[in-house]
């Protein structure tokens, strides 16, 4: 008894190694795995892999505040803007850049900037408690294009040759009108000459926020009707501009 019960599994042994030896000669062979490639433009392929001579954060931030009268809603409903000044500072302190060597942080407003070529000049300089305070947000236009020119010009002035990581905090409603006109002067247009022509990088970074308070909106004579409004979410663009590897 306990022969034929030995026997009988060894043929259930071998059956079923004979059924595993057959599937694997029938199931065709797995193609090889590939090597897993990036899905980049060739133009920023260069940046992908610069190896140790990237420096790998930025030196300085700066930190432009819109502050037309359309952005005071979203200081007057939320606490964003004083949040996203604390989040620069602590980044800058935080453990991604070399001990000892923390990146300077700059928070400027802006609204009605002009640029001047001749003799350029920094936007407003503020201080966190300015730009989380609603009263900040009172000018009555918005020029981005000209703040893009400035930015552009403190590029090309950096010390090091390294360029600031430069970031915008707006609703995006431009009020300048060659910029409207102009595809040269638009928003887009200067920030296509900034990465065309010095090598930069744009990130573009939409948020929502809630919102209480006025949109103007453009009536006849150029005129500015202001709307009152409560939204629960109102979109907030964040623009980065800077090295690629930065952005």
């Amino acid at each position: 008894m306990v022969g034929l019960i030995g026997g009988l599994l060894v043929l259930v042994v071998a059956l079923i190694g004979g059924w595993l030896a057959v599937r694997h000669l029938l199931t065709p062979e797995a193609p090889p795995v590939k090597v897993t490639q990036a899905c980049l433009p060739g133009e920023a392929r260069t940046y992908w892999a610069r190896g140790a001579d990237v420096v790998k954060t930025p030196t300085s931030v700066q930190v432009y505040f819109d502050a037309s009268g359309g952005m005071r809603g979203y200081a007057t409903s939320s606490k964003v803007f004083g949040n996203l000044a604390q989040i620069t500072q602590d980044f800058s302190r935080s453990s991604l850049f070399p001990e000892g060597e923390p990146a300077s942080v700059d928070l400027r407003t802006f609204g009605e900037y002009d640029f001047d070529a001749a003799s350029p000049t920094a936007p407003t300089a503020a201080t966190m408690e300015a730009v989380a305070d609603p009263a900040t947000y009172k000018e009555a236009d918005t020029q981005i294009a000209k703040l893009l020119d400035w930015i552009s010009h403190s590029n090309t002035a950096s010390k090091d040759g390294r360029p600031p990581l430069s970031v915008i905090v707006t609703d995006l409603m431009e009020d300048d009108d060659q910029a409207i006109a102009d595809p040269s002067a638009t928003v887009s247009g200067k920030l296509r000459t900034l990465i065309r022509k010095s090598g930069l990088a744009v990130g573009v970074l939409g948020v929502r926020v809630p919102f209480a308070g006025k949109i103007y909106v453009p009536g006849p004579g150029g005129k500015d009707i202001p709307f009152d409004v409560q939204m629960r979410t109102r979109p907030l663009v964040i623009l980065m501009i800077g090295d690629p590897y930065h952005v």
